[in-house]
């Protein structure tokens, strides 16, 4: 997984030099999640480190074919725009994980350097909004 943010307490996070770091092709995802499903899987959690490497349209094929294989969806891919959680429901995609440590502002931007909790809040509104589930994860 490749990480563009820094959160203190992520072992994911981007200055940790001690993850190996990768990312699958669209078509590699759809594949594992299809042998998941002849598993007995009824549900899949896409989760990624936050980053620009799949488009929209990307995103939007991924889910649609994971939809077509008849499984819930569990997106977790960090801080998107409005237009893109909306493309993800339109998509298919079922729930949106989206941490959330702490609703104070000043411990939340310490824990998360470089980020906004108005734009977490704003992420878990639109979410609200569209009517797309969203789980919190402690």
């Amino acid at each position: 997984m490749v990480c563009q943010q820094n959160c203190y307490y992520c072992g994911l996070r981007r200055d940790n030099a001690n993850v190996k770091r990768y990312w699958l092709k669209p078509d590699a995802i759809v594949e594992l999640v299809r042998k998941a499903q002849e598993y007995g899987y009824k549900t899949v959690v896409l989760q990624s480190g936050e980053n620009d490497v799949y488009t929209i349209t990307d995103m939007q094929c991924i889910i649609s074919k994971i939809k077509e294989l008849g499984l819930a969806l569990t997106l977790s891919v960090g801080e998107k725009t409005r237009l893109e959680y909306e493309a993800y429901k339109q998509a298919g995609a079922d729930r949106y994980l989206l941490r959330i440590e702490t609703t104070d502002a000043k411990i939340y931007e310490k824990l998360h350097p470089g980020m906004s909790f108005k734009n977490r809040h704003r992420c878990l509104i639109d979410l609200q909004e569209l009517g797309m589930r969203w789980v919190q994860a402690v």
